[in-house]
């Protein structure tokens, strides 16, 4: 399948939504979903708002045709602290005072399992592909597309990070060239919600 890159925008939410859930749904789920707000409501205004972790400018789309059917998202250190605190003010706008807490309890503790990219490291998140057209190359397009992004913009290295329950994913990633650096275990609350452990995967650019 041809595919094109282009940055991400507001109107592609719609559509790269639910792509974007599919990257981490039970930690999605664990961190985000305060009843009746759901953790798709949460992703959606914050893409929209085009700030923090989840805003649109740090995706990419790729397009077969006009149709987005796949989306990731990178950046490194210094981008990643400046988006990382736009969260904690997007968290006080939609759950409100009260619940903002509890969502940065629960963030804090999945934090651990993927640790904030390092110096010279370019990381490599929410990497989703529509299932109606997995296996034909598109997760490799876009995760090669945001390696090369990280090369024009002189990195040391690529990270990422995958479920232990993804065995597709981890393959994909090894015939890319990752390796497994680390393995983290989910904390005991977030493991009954069936967070999975989660492997760090690195890639050398040199």
């Amino acid at each position: 399948m041809e595919l094109t890159f282009r940055a991400a925008l507001p109107i592609d939410a719609e559509v790269v939504i639910p792509l974007i859930y599919s990257s981490g749904p039970y930690q999605f789920e664990y961190v985000f979903t305060w009843p009746p707000t759901t953790a798709e409501q949460f992703l959606l205004w914050a893409f929209v708002s085009g700030k923090g972790l989840f805003g649109y400018p740090i995706y990419t789309v790729a397009l077969a045709g006009t149709r987005p059917v796949a989306i990731s998202a990178g950046y490194g250190r210094q981008e990643g602290k400046v988006f990382e605190r736009q969260m904690l003010w997007q968290f006080v706008r939609f759950y409100g005072m009260r619940q903002t807490w509890r969502v940065i309890q629960r963030g804090l503790e999945l934090d651990a399992l993927t640790p904030f990219p390092e110096p010279g490291m370019y990381y490599i998140a929410q990497l989703g592909v529509a299932e109606a057209i997995w296996g034909q190359g598109i997760g490799t397009a876009c995760l090669q597309h945001q390696i090369t992004l990280a090369r024009e913009c002189g990195y040391q290295r690529c990270a990422l990070d995958v479920a232990s329950t993804n065995p597709r994913a981890q393959a994909l990633y090894e015939r890319m060239g990752f390796t497994v650096t680390q393995e983290r275990a989910a904390p005991p609350a977030a493991a009954t919600q069936h967070v999975p452990n989660i492997r760090r995967m690195e890639l050398w650019l040199a």
